[in-house]
């Protein structure tokens, strides 16, 4: 027979609380669906201020049988009587221009020497007086060609670049001259990427058609 004080003791423990079960961990959030990239920027165009529609267009002209390419081409207008032996394009809304021409020397010619003739012609930016600090490359293609950059300010607010290009060949010589301008916040800059582009798209990419045909008037 139990004892009296086993069975109160029994009666509790069935009658105590019943364990409880580990509580279940809270479950995570659900990931929130990754941010949209923003949209893409795309790279403004220093002579237009739109965005860059990739490679510029080629231009040529007969009268010289030469060739490069020109960042926004629609932008660009000749202002050309044919009465000069340089071609000139400007760009009205950069304040830029080109000058460029193509001649025969008497004699044959280092790009020194077509630096210094076409200064005799024409004013142009960059000192003729020293060509010697100019860069070298082979462009077009059996062509000795000195290419000088530089920049300085203009005004209070303004600053001017340019990239000179003077070629030589035999009796054969270029003359592609760049300058642009700009005014306000960022001048430096903006002049900076325009000659930057010139020096880097362009130059590289001047091209000849014929060697032996030239306008009579150049000869």
């Amino acid at each position: 027979m139990r004892s009296p004080h086993l069975v109160v003791i029994l009666g509790l423990a069935a009658c105590g609380p019943a364990p409880q079960p580990d509580p279940t961990p809270p479950s995570a959030p659900p990931a929130l669906p990754a941010p949209a990239p923003p949209p893409f920027a795309a790279e403004l165009d220093p002579f237009s201020g739109r965005p860059s529609r990739g490679r510029a267009t080629r231009i040529r002209s007969k009268r010289h049988q030469l060739s490069f390419p020109l960042p926004d081409r629609g932008g660009w207008k000749l202002q050309d009587s044919g009465k000069s032996r340089f071609v000139t394009l400007t760009h009205a809304i950069s304040d830029s221009s080109i000058v460029f021409s193509r001649w025969r020397a008497a004699e044959p010619m280092n790009h020194q020497g077509c630096t210094e003739q076409a200064h005799l012609w024409r004013e142009l930016p960059g000192a003729a007086a020293d060509p010697e600090t100019a860069e070298v490359i082979e462009v077009p293609a059996g062509y000795v060609t000195g290419v000088t950059v530089d920049f300085s300010r203009v005004g209070s607010d303004g600053a001017m670049g340019y990239a000179a290009v003077f070629s030589a060949r035999g009796r054969s010589c270029i003359a592609l001259v760049f300058q642009t301008t700009a005014h306000g916040p960022g001048a430096e800059q903006l002049v900076g990427e325009r000659v930057a582009v010139f020096r880097a798209a362009v130059v590289p990419e001047l091209r000849l058609h014929d060697d032996r045909i030239i306008d009579p008037r150049l000869q």
